[in-house]
């Protein structure tokens, strides 16, 4: 897609001064809603801030928790939008390995490959799901590095961890 690497960091900068003012605009009004739920006019916004503030004033705003809002991303539409997307944009190919070994019976993996020339360019797992003993939180792990030791390249692999819930009879929704 890009030419070089001044045109990906020219979109970058473009990118940043296009919503720099909206992001101070949407900062402040949070610190304004923070001072509200304060009484102190004085009071800063911090970037920890969002979290709370923010499903605080969803909800004042559009009379929408983010539990409501949760229901219209099924976590399986989303996972096949978001994957189609970064196939088209990196110009990539996911296949799911139906038998790859995973920690757990819910965990995927997928073998990921370059979509011209189908070059294999690593594996990723992804472990979508609540469970005891998970971590509560979303992240992203390096696996295995990718090396080249005499010529043989060992592909890098990586896992990225969430917790969707997933109701009786309903999609899988994320967990906050």
């Amino acid at each position: 897609m890009a030419q070089d690497p001044k045109a990906v960091q020219d979109f970058l900068d473009d990118l940043f001064f296009m919503y720099r003012d909206m992001q101070k605009q949407e900062e402040e009004a949070l610190r304004q809603f923070k001072v509200k739920a304060t009484g102190d006019k004085n009071v800063a916004y911090e970037k920890w801030d969002y979290a709370y503030y923010g499903s605080r004033q969803m909800k004042e705003r559009f009379n929408q928790t983010e539990e409501e809002l949760r229901e219209y991303f099924p976590v399986d539409h989303v996972k096949e939008v978001t994957m189609e997307i970064y196939q088209e944009l990196l110009g990539l190919k996911f296949r799911r390995l139906e038998k790859a070994n995973t920690w757990h019976k819910d965990v995927s993996c997928y073998e990921v490959r370059d979509s011209e020339s189908d070059e294999l360019m690593g594996y990723f797992y992804l472990d979508l799901f609540p469970r005891p003993d998970k971590y509560n939180h979303a992240a992203a792990f390096p696996l295995v590095m990718r090396s080249n030791m005499d010529g043989v390249i060992t592909p890098p692999t990586s896992a990225m961890v969430t917790n969707f819930v997933q109701r009786e009879g309903e999609p899988a929704l994320l967990k906050h």
